[in-house]
């Protein structure tokens, strides 16, 4: 029996290894159902786009790993500039936001921002990238502003594709390679914010981390 298991566990890495070499594995992860999962599609946002607008006042926002922009909705519809990233076409289909303001793009590369945005999101979205690429995505972030909000899955035992959990300080250090200071006082402002707010996971509010420029 444990020989079986172990010959799935290897096709399955052979399976998935494949996928990552064909460009195939964002699509096949996150398809159609995972970007029509009802919590994926945040009935807060809105309630959260205020509570970002009363601490941070941000005239344009960007977030990697947009998933369908969901988030990024209530900003553009107080005609705040958006931009949201994410490698899943069934995310792009299935977007809340303008389709000029989402960027079908894999986040595991380099992404070379054209103007620094007031406010960076990557929301839940390093766990389920390859340790190997952790630095690029934290570069590509600390590339496009100056203020970032991030969170990532520390332990999550289940989950989509949970591939790269780390506890907060190894995120930590990697801002502090790239000149971002993690700023305690303002995580915390934020998380008691969001705490108010109804129906919100609390992952979202148990790993954020509110990170700025060194000045």
């Amino acid at each position: 029996m444990e020989a079986l298991i172990s010959i799935r566990k290897i096709l399955k890495n052979i399976f998935i290894k494949i996928l990552r070499i064909t460009g195939r594995d964002l699509d096949y992860f996150y398809n159609d159902d995972f970007a029509t999962t009802g919590y994926r599609n945040k009935a807060w946002g809105g309630e959260f786009c205020n509570i970002i607008m009363k601490l941070f006042n941000p005239r344009s926002v960007i977030d990697f790993g947009c998933g369908s922009g969901d988030l990024l909705a209530a900003f553009e519809k107080r005609g705040i500039e958006i931009l949201g990233i994410d490698g899943s076409k069934a995310n792009f289909r299935h977007r809340k936001i303008n389709r000029n303001n989402f960027l079908l793009f894999d986040i595991r590369k380099a992404y070379k921002s054209k103007k620094k945005y007031d406010l960076c999101f990557c929301l839940e979205v390093a766990e389920h990238i390859e340790e190997e690429y952790s630095d690029v995505l934290i570069k590509s972030l600390a590339s496009s502003s100056p203020l970032i909000v991030f969170t990532a899955e520390p332990a999550a035992a289940t989950g989509v594709r949970h591939i790269n959990l780390k506890p907060y300080q190894w995120w930590i250090s990697k801002f502090e390679r790239e000149s971002f200071v993690f700023d305690r006082a303002l995580t915390e402002r934020l998380r008691q914010e969001m705490l108010k707010v109804e129906g919100i996971q609390d992952w979202y509010v148990r790993n954020l981390l509110v990170f700025k420029a060194a000045v």
